[in-house]
């Protein structure tokens, strides 16, 4: 009797194990795919990191210009709307240059 728990127990252990063996290779042999996935999910993020750095240079351009003409046409609501759209298109550029900083693997 206690020889055959004996054997259950190996035998369910070594079912367990080759189980757990199957799944660990099977996994590790993944890599490449996973590796593709997340090559392609980081160029995505430096794309978009480069997009947001053009609109943050478009927004901080258009706004020094905004203000520029509401200066020379004596026009408050211009100039404070062109100074409202710069300071937005300096924290877009502060906050992705910040973010690309934390993320080392975007560089």
């Amino acid at each position: 009797m206690k020889s055959t728990v004996l054997i259950i127990g190996i035998v369910v252990a070594l079912a367990v194990g080759a189980g757990a063996g199957y799944s660990l290779g099977k996994g590790s042999g993944n890599t490449t795919a996973e590796t593709g996935k997340l090559q392609e999910a980081l160029d995505m993020m430096k794309k978009q990191s480069a997009g947001i750095q053009v609109m943050g240079d478009m927004m901080t351009a258009n706004g020094l210009s905004m203000q520029e003409a509401g200066i020379k046409y004596s026009d408050e609501g211009l100039t404070a709307k062109g100074k409202d759209l710069a300071a937005v298109g300096e924290r877009y550029m502060e906050e992705d240059a910040k973010l690309t900083e934390k993320d080392s693997s975007m560089k």
